[in-house]
C-alpha cells in the first residue's frame, strides 16, 4: 500500500476520534470537554495536531509517489521503440464500439479506427488468411454472452454513472501456457516443422574393421490454421449510452473467450474435423491405467507418470502436473502410504513430487472408462513440448439481421490456431482417475 493510503488512513481514525468526542459532549446536554491531561480537551487538542501533522505527510508522500510515477512512466517510454508507442497509442484510443457504429450504420470509418482496421486487413493478406468479416483488426488487438443496456443480469449494470469498476464472472485457470507451451505468434500458411525420430548411432570397432553405417532419421509435424469462432450479441442502446469502459469489457471477454477454448483444445483437443489434437488424445503418450472402470489413483500412479516419461527420455524441460480440482483435494487427504501421516500433496504448495503442478477445471473430470463416466485427467510431462500458433489477428463480422426484433447486433469473432506436441514421449496421462 502507498504511503499516502496509509497515512489517509491514520488521518481518516483521527478524525473520528475528534468525532466521537463531540458527539459525546453534545449528548451529555452540550457540556465542556473534561479538563485535566488526560481529559477530553487534551486528547481533542492532540488529535488536532497529529489531523495537521498527517495532511502535511500526505501531501509530501504524494508529491514524492507522483514523482516516481512519473520518472517510471518516462524510463518506460524511453526504452519502447516507435512501432510499440504507436501500438500501445492505437490500443489506448481505438474504439470497437465507435467501429462497430460505424460499420453497422453503413459510415466509413475514419481515424484511428480506419487505420487499426487497415492493419488488420494487410496482416490477415501477410498471413494468407481470406478474411471475410467487416472489421479486421490485427494480433496486437488481441462463446457467447448477449450484453443488453435494461437488465441488470447482463449489461444494464453497465449504464449507471457511478460505477467504477466491473465484476467479472468466476472464470477456470488458462493454465497451458503458463506451464511451459511455446506460443508462436504472425505464422503465416502451412508450418512444416522438421523432428529428428532417431539419432545417430556409434559402435565400438576393431582397428581395421568397416565402421556401421548409421543415419539418423526425420520426419515433420505440420501447423496449419484452424478457424475458431464464436459470438456475443450487444444491444444498439448500449452501444451508443453505456457510461463506464464497457468496450474494455467486451475485448476482455472475446478475448478470454479464445484463450479459453484454445486452453481446453491443449489439453483435451478430440483431432476431429477442426479440432486440434490435445494432450489426452495423442497418439504415443504415456498411459497409466487406473481399472477396467477406472481407480482411484495412488502414490504409485504418480510415480508410473514420471517414470513413463522418463524411459523415453523425456524427463526434462518444463516437467509439470495439470488436473482437476478435485484430484487436487484428494491428494491432500489421501496419505502416501496406508497408515501413515505423510499425503501424496504435502505442505499446501504448488509442488508435487518436486514438479510444477496446475489445476484446473479445463482438465476433463467426465471422461469415460467402462461403467465410469466420471473419470478425472492427470497429466504429467514437458511443456515445452507443445506449441501454439496464431496466424493473424481478429476477423469480426456484424449480424445485423439475426437479433433486429431486439434492436441487438450479433457480433461473430474468429481467429486461426493449432496445437502440435512435438515428441508424444514427453507427456504421460492417467484418463481414468476417479474421487472415490
Amino acid at each position: 500500500m502507498k504511503r499516502s493510503q496509509v497515512l489517509r488512513e491514520k488521518l481518516e481514525t483521527a478524525v473520528l476520534e475528534q468525532e466521537r468526542l463531540l458527539d459525546l459532549a453534545e449528548k451529555e446536554g452540550q457540556r465542556d470537554f473534561t479538563k485535566g491531561d488526560d481529559g477530553e480537551e487534551a486528547q481533542f487538542n492532540a488529535l488536532d495536531i497529529e489531523i495537521k501533522q498527517y495532511e502535511v505527510e500526505i501531501k509530501k508522500a504524494e508529491q514524492r509517489e507522483n514523482a516516481e510515477e512519473r520518472i517510471g512512466r518516462l524510463k518506460r517510454d524511453a526504452k519502447e521503440t516507435p512501432e510499440q508507442k504507436e501500438i500501445k497509442e492505437n490500443q489506448r484510443e481505438f474504439s470497437l464500439f465507435r467501429t462497430i457504429n460505424a460499420v453497422s450504420n453503413g459510415r466509413s470509418l475514419t481515424g484511428r479506427e480506419a487505420e487499426v482496421v487497415e492493419e488488420g486487413k494487410a496482416e490477415a493478406r501477410s498471413n494468407g488468411l481470406a478474411t471475410s468479416g467487416h472489421i479486421v483488426l490485427p494480433s496486437w488487438m488481441m462463446g457467447r454472452t448477449t450484453l443488453t443496456a435494461a437488465t441488470a443480469a447482463t449489461a444494464g449494470n453497465l449504464v449507471a454513472t457511478d460505477l467504477y469498476g466491473l465484476i467479472p464472472t468466476l472464470r477456470p485457470k488458462l493454465l497451458v501456457e503458463s506451464l511451459g507451451a511455446k506460443m508462436w505468434g504472425g505464422l503465416v500458411g502451412d508450418i512444416d516443422i522438421p523432428r529428428r525420430t532417431t539419432d545417430l548411432s556409434m559402435t565400438f570397432e576393431g582397428e581395421n574393421d568397416t565402421a556401421a553405417e548409421s543415419n539418423p532419421i526425420y520426419d515433420k509435424l505440420q501447423l496449419s490454421p484452424n478457424r475458431l469462432g464464436g459470438y456475443t450479441d450487444i444491444s444498439r442502446q448500449l452501444l451508443v449510452q453505456s457510461s463506464v469502459d464497457v468496450e474494455n469489457d467486451v475485448r476482455e471477454q472475446i478475448s478470454f473467450a479464445i484463450k479459453k477454448a484454445m486452453d481446453t483444445a491443449a489439453i483435451n483437443g478430440a483431432s476431429t474435423g477442426d479440432d486440434p489434437t490435445g494432450i489426452l488424445n495423442t497418439t504415443g503418450i504415456g498411459s497409466v491405467v487406473g481399472g477396467t472402470n477406472g481407480a482411484v489413483p495412488t502414490w504409485a500412479d504418480i510415480i508410473d507418470l514420471e517414470t513413463a516419461v522418463a524411459v523415453d527420455n523425456a524427463d526434462y524441460g518444463k516437467l509439470a502436473y495439470l488436473m482437476t480440482p478435485g484430484l487436487r483435494g484428494l491428494f491432500k487427504q489421501t496419505p502416501r502410504v496406508s497408515g501413515t501421516e505423510g499425503m501424496i500433496w504435502e505442505n499446501n504448495n504448488d509442488m508435487l513430487n518436486g514438479y510444477r503442478v496446475g489445476v484446473s477445471t479445463q482438465v476433463p473430470s467426465t471422461l469415460t472408462k467402462g461403467t465410469s463416466s466420471v473419470c478425472h485427467g492427470l497429466i504429467f510431462g514437458d511443456f515445452s513440448q507443445m506449441i501454439v500458433g496464431n496466424w493473424g489477428g481478429v476477423d469480426i463480422i456484424l449480424d445485423e439481421v439475426t437479433q433486429a426484433t431486439s434492436a441487438k447486433i450479433r457480433i461473430h469473432v474468429f481467429s486461426w490456431w493449432d496445437i502440435v506436441i512435438r515428441h508424444a514421449e514427453s507427456f504421460a496421462a492417467m484418463k481414468d482417475a476417479l474421487l472415490s
